[in-house]
Order: structure tokens, then C-alpha cells, then sequence
């Protein structure tokens, strides 16, 4: 609250700016939300200040499927349609990548 008192007595439009941003990623993140896949169309001038926050529900996200040795050779599991349909709708654009870790 007297950050907010703060920025309201300030003339520096930038300040004014970052305060209306973190404003903004708070309210998302208090949602349980991720901010680079929200829905959110952030405005240009915030794209900046987001990125010097270096948060990790702003990065890029790639799922990682752990499949068997015999799934990986034959390039199927019943799994992934599945997975790749609920990133698709959850977090559109994210690579889904199967891979076996055989030790």
C-alpha cells in the first residue's frame, strides 16, 4: 500500500508503468496462473519489464516424456495423444518431446 501511495505521488511515468505491470503479474500469479500462458496480451511497454524480472512462469515451457526403451524403438505410447491433447489445450504451443532414459 505505500509503494502504491508512492508511485501515485510520482511524476515518472516509467514507475508508473513497472507498478501497473507488477500489479498486473501479481494478480495473475495470485490466480495460480502461469504468465506466458494466461491469455494475457501483455501491452509493449510492459514486455520489458517482465523480462529483467527473469520469472520462471514467464519462460517457455518443453514437456518431457519419460517413455520405455521398447515404446521409444517402436515411436508410440498410449500415453502421449493423450498428454500432447492437454498441452495443446493448456499450454498452446509447448513442445511435447518422448524420450527414453535408459540407464
Amino acid at each position: 500500500e505505500s509503494l502504491s501511495k508512492l508511485v501515485h505521488r510520482s511524476k515518472d511515468k516509467r514507475i508508473k508503468d513497472e507498478f501497473e505491470c507488477v500489479s498486473q503479474l501479481l494478480e495473475i500469479l495470485k490466480e495460480g496462473k502461469d504468465l506466458a500462458f494466461c491469455g494475457v496480451h501483455y501491452q509493449t511497454k510492459h514486455l520489458d519489464f517482465i523480462r529483467s524480472y527473469n520469472l520462471f512462469t514467464a519462460k517457455p515451457i518443453v514437456f518431457l516424456v519419460n517413455v520405455s526403451e521398447s515404446n521409444w524403438l517402436k515411436g508410440q505410447n498410449k500415453y502421449i495423444a493423450d498428454i500432447q491433447e492437454y498441452v495443446k489445450k493448456e499450454y498452446p504451443g509447448c513442445p511435447v518431446l518422448p524420450f527414453s532414459a535408459v540407464f
